[in-house]
């Protein structure tokens, strides 16, 4: 498990870095740096703990999603393809993510119907600031 981890978080860290450098970002990066009030290698340090934070996050989200997909798929997999007895458990873990997944698609932020209550109370609590 945690090797698997390892091998995502490199791989990630590969395909990041070689697109920085077909998009001539590092040249950018320089600029940036010498201008940072805190010096270089402040901007620099800054930049590799950023870059770590978000893939760590994105690939414990991915993570999460791809249990709750092939929980309930592995479920029925081993029933039509190995006539695994369908339990209880079994029914439980596929109503169960699928819930979850429901409610993961129905709380994503930007959809026209997300009806949230985080998106509700800013909504309705919020004071029209000055013109």
């Amino acid at each position: 498990m945690v090797q698997s981890y390892y091998r995502c978080f490199v791989i990630s860290l590969c395909v990041t870095t070689i697109g920085v450098a077909v998009n001539k970002d590092f040249k950018t990066m320089r600029l940036g740096a010498s201008s940072f009030k805190d010096g270089q290698l402040a901007y620099y340090m800054l930049g590799v703990a950023e870059s770590t934070a978000i893939l760590y996050l994105a690939s414990t989200v991915m993570a999460g999603v791809l249990n709750a997909v092939t929980v309930p798929l592995t479920s029925l997999a081993a029933v039509a393809l190995f006539h695994d007895p369908m339990s209880s458990f079994k029914i439980l873990a596929i109503v169960s993510n699928s819930l979850g997944m429901l409610g993961i698609e129905r709380a994503q932020p930007g959809r026209p119907d997300n009806e949230s209550g985080s998106d509700r109370a800013t909504a309705h609590n919020s004071s029209p600031g000055p013109a």
